[in-house]
């Protein structure tokens, strides 16, 4: 005779029955074809009437304690604990969800510790970069001082440049304009512009202050019966030329 089923009863408690029978034929077979109210085994597939019993918490199925190899003082301890009750599979199903649970949280840890580490190093960058800018704007500033300054320094150049090749034509202009007379008689309190304008004179050629740039005497005075020197500077070439030649003929 086919066994029926009564409806599954979903409740997350630990369904414990604690009558017990110690008869072998403590579960029967209902003899009259009608619906049972008892719960079917999920293992041996026999109704539990009065034998101790167990529910699982997740998925609901009924066991007998000895199909799930419980014994009496397993039922009670967990009567007593109030503690809930899995199935070999659910509690499988369990671990393994614990375990990605577990995983999950770890990987979640993980990723933000990563994340914590990339952001820490955007931030140096961002101030590394910073920093970097404004060094390379400093150097940029300090580069073009330089490069002023080099600029500056070849002008420079350039122009002392012109100004000694100046002094050496001037000097070259002077030079060729200088006359050194020797032989005039040294006084103390003398002129030597006045002493080459007489030389002048006496050389028919007429002398004056504006083609005299310089005169003097030259070297020390030792108190020699021999007089110094005299250099004379004319202000121009012809002047001296035409000096030279007056002695010439003189």
């Amino acid at each position: 005779m086919p066994l029926l089923s009564a409806p599954k009863v979903h409740e997350k408690v630990v369904s414990i029955d604690t009558d017990y029978d110690d008869d072998d034929n403590e579960d029967e077979v209902p003899a009259a074809p009608k619906r049972s109210k008892m719960p079917l085994c999920n293992k041996c597939s026999v109704n539990i009437t009065k034998a101790s019993s167990i529910k699982c918490i997740d998925c609901d199925l009924t066991w007998h304690a000895k199909c799930q190899q419980l014994t009496k003082e397993d039922i009670d301890y967990l009567k007593e604990a109030n503690n809930i009750w899995r199935c070999s599979k659910c509690a499988s199903a369990k671990r393994a969800s614990l375990r990605l649970e577990n995983s999950t949280n770890l990987e979640s840890n993980e990723l933000l510790e990563i994340k914590e580490i990339i952001l820490q190093l955007r931030d140096c960058f961002i101030n590394h970069k910073d920093d970097t800018a404004k060094n390379f704007e400093i150097l940029n500033t300090k580069f073009n001082t330089i490069d002023k300054i080099i600029t500056e320094n070849q002008a420079l150049k350039t122009h002392i440049s012109q100004l000694e090749k100046q002094i050496e034509s001037i000097e070259r202009r002077q030079i060729a304009n200088d006359i050194i007379i020797d032989g005039v008689p040294e006084n103390k309190n003398e002129n030597c512009s006045i002493l080459i304008k007489n030389i002048g004179k006496q050389l028919n050629v007429n002398i004056n202050d504006s083609m005299i740039n310089d005169c003097h005497r030259v070297g020390f005075n030792h108190n020699n019966t021999r007089p110094r020197r005299i250099l004379v500077s004319f202000s121009n070439h012809q002047v001296k030329l035409d000096f030279l030649k007056a002695r010439q003929i003189f």
